[in-house]
């Protein structure tokens, strides 16, 4: 015969014991995210908890504000619209602007997430604007073997940043491309439309000195 005693005061134990393991087999619930607090508007990004129909991006002017809108009503009620809609803002602005896409994004109720995806998942979008002058220095096989490797160094040292970035002044933009097609003239860079081919890093830099004291 089972103690009937033993086991009224187990089971308070057993009990506990028995929901202690299933516990363990409950998916953990993480703590809610506390909201980020507003940014200001000196060049950084908005929180998208900014409530609907509530202030003016701040880079965004009056006239710049009218053709933002007027680039959204093309859009409403439209759907797979992120490529064409990021294309066109990139066309007007020159660049996607942080808070430009979050302002579209609430215009048509498409989550910011979703254009932001699109934005960083296509290299032919860009988040920053470019400076005055682009260069495009070739990586391709040929240059790399003619020393460009050199010369990107010395280009980010004297220019003070990072392939894909910006020079404080906005005058130069780095960039770094997989081939220009002039492999006769390896290791080439382009400024703008000009190409510069037989660099060293030395040569490289006279060129853009040559840009900075305006030419082009």
């Amino acid at each position: 015969m089972r103690d009937l005693t033993l086991e009224a005061n187990l089971g308070p134990q057993r009990k506990k014991r028995t929901r202690d393991h299933a516990d363990e087999h409950l998916p953990r619930v993480a703590r809610p995210l506390q909201p980020f607090p507003p940014r200001s508007a000196q060049g950084r990004a908005w929180g998208s908890h900014r409530p609907k129909g509530t202030m003016t991006p701040p880079s965004l002017d009056p006239k710049g504000h009218s053709s933002l809108r007027a680039l959204i009503a093309r859009y409403r009620d439209r759907r797979g619209v992120a490529i064409p809609l990021l294309a066109d803002i990139q066309r007007q602005f020159g660049y996607l602007p942080h808070d430009v896409v979050e302002e579209a994004a609430r215009a048509l109720d498409i989550p910011a997430a979703e254009l932001f995806g699109v934005a960083t998942f296509y290299s032919m979008f860009r988040l920053k604007p470019l400076g005055k002058h682009v260069i495009r220095l070739c990586r391709g096989t040929a240059c790399h073997v003619q020393g460009s490797l050199r010369i990107a160094e010395e280009l980010q040292r004297r220019l003070g940043v990072a392939e894909g970035d910006t020079t404080e002044d906005g005058l130069f933009t780095l960039q770094f491309v997989a081939c220009l097609g002039c492999c006769s003239l390896a290791p080439v860079m382009m400024v703008g439309e000009d190409v510069h081919g037989r660099l060293t890093p030395e040569k490289a830099i006279k060129v853009l000195d040559g840009y900075r004291e305006g030419k082009g």
